[in-house]
């Protein structure tokens, strides 16, 4: 018995993850006692106890489905941020925010525009979707705005800026920005990830890698709310950071 497997998920690329500890002194044969593992951003003196001790008082809470509107984190950030609740969306990590803005505004028909060598989760989410992925050179290893602009075409619907860029740390300047929102077609979504916003903004919140086990994102967002808090909040099964 065979089972269909679409071409875009046969041509899917495992991630891979930075080398742990244990690993490592395999992989070096010999005995290491002072690791940090700088490229997976972990940070070397462990969790922060507060956050230790709200997992554990989370625990009791396991036995009942989650709160999939995070109603809690959304009014705190909606009263310090400034933003109505139902323009901030939660999600488990960067990366399930932006699978949801795939899918929410795109379909396989459609191209997501970004940058070459920017952050990976784009381009997995991208081509895990089945969406054509249309990245732009960088140069003088940034983000080139003009470059972005002139590949937009009627097939566009999602357009991600990472600022400063994963990885290279280069940074495009809120005039730049400003210039570049001006002229891109209003049919399209611009995720804009870390940066000053019109669109979409999304925030990681854990830490420089403080809690990398329990990362939680929330994003803002001004004229997509009813499909994102539809299809963000249409089914979660994490307890743990809701």
């Amino acid at each position: 018995m065979s089972v269909f497997i679409p071409e875009h998920i046969k041509n899917l690329q495992p991630y891979k993850p930075g080398n742990k500890l244990k690993t490592s002194i395999q992989d070096d044969k010999s005995v290491i006692t002072d690791f940090i593992n700088l490229a997976s951003n972990e940070n070397p003196l462990g969790a922060s106890p507060l956050a230790i001790g709200a997992l554990k008082d989370t625990a009791k809470f396991l036995s009942l489905y989650p709160d999939t509107g995070s109603t809690e984190l959304v009014d705190f950030l909606s009263e310090n941020l400034g933003r109505t609740g139902n323009q901030i969306i939660c999600g488990h990590g960067s990366d399930s925010l932006i699978a949801d803005i795939i899918k929410s505004f795109s379909d396989s028909k459609d191209e997501i525009l970004t940058s070459a060598g920017s952050f990976i989760g784009y381009y997995v989410n991208i081509n895990k979707l089945g969406r054509t992925c249309v990245a732009v050179p960088l140069k003088n290893y940034g983000y080139d705005l003009e470059g972005i602009l002139k590949a937009i075409t009627d097939k566009t619907r999602i357009i991600f800026l990472a600022n400063p860029n994963n990885p290279t740390g280069t940074m495009f300047t809120v005039r730049e920005f400003e210039m570049f929102m001006k002229k891109v077609p209003e049919d399209s979504v611009r995720f804009t990830d870390y940066c000053y916003n019109k669109r979409i903004l999304v925030r990681q919140l854990s830490g420089f890698g403080i809690n990398n086990g329990v990362r939680i994102s929330t994003g803002t967002h001004t004229q997509m709310d009813y499909a994102l808090d539809i299809f963000t909040k249409a089914f979660k099964e994490l307890n743990l950071i809701s």
